[in-house]
């Protein structure tokens, strides 16, 4: 199950939703899934719902992601969940819940000690903070992002950091490095 599960991650990030759903389909009709294997497919679920503009849905296979992932005890799941939970919620929540989910976010990611999860927390805290119009808190985390890329290589990682780096350089007005 699990190699059908990273396929499914891949073909998530690298194919369209509708050959996403055949997979889930496929899966859905499979052996039972344990609750790590459930938490990354409800991720992937979310993030198709997400492309198709359904935040809500999204923002409920998130956090059905994060409880299935707590359950498993499977820390850097949980952290992934977290992180897609954290792409959604500034558009469906207030302030002060995303404080919240921030700080354990944060806490998690720390508690882990993967790179790949180091980087991706901080790529998506760029996001975060220029949504946020806090422009020199999303430049620290582009940099923090920027040194770890330099000691972990991740290709996927770095094509994300350059697109928020791209926004981010649009809404200051740096067009020269926008393109």
């Amino acid at each position: 199950a699990s190699v059908r599960i990273v396929g499914l991650e891949l073909l998530e990030r690298t194919e369209t939703p509708s050959d996403v759903d055949a997979l889930l389909r496929t899966l859905a009709s499979g052996p039972p899934l344990n609750a790590e294997n459930l938490a990354r497919v409800a991720i992937v679920e979310g993030l198709v719902a997400n492309c198709r503009g359904h935040i809500e849905r999204a923002e409920l296979r998130f956090r059905e992601a994060c409880h299935l992932a707590d359950t498993s005890g499977s820390l850097e799941t949980l952290c992934w969940a977290q992180l897609r939970l954290l792409g959604v919620a500034l558009d469906v929540h207030p302030h002060d819940w995303i404080h919240t989910l921030r700080y354990g976010l944060r806490r998690n990611v720390e508690r882990a000690g993967s790179p790949s999860l180091s980087i991706a927390y901080h790529v998506s805290m760029v996001e975060h903070e220029f949504r946020l119009e806090q422009l020199s808190s999303a430049r620290y985390h582009e940099g923090v992002a920027e040194s770890l890329l330099a000691r972990y290589p991740n290709v996927w990682l770095s094509g994300r950091l350059h697109l928020q780096r791209s926004a981010l350089s649009y809404l200051e007005g740096d067009f020269a490095l926008t393109v």
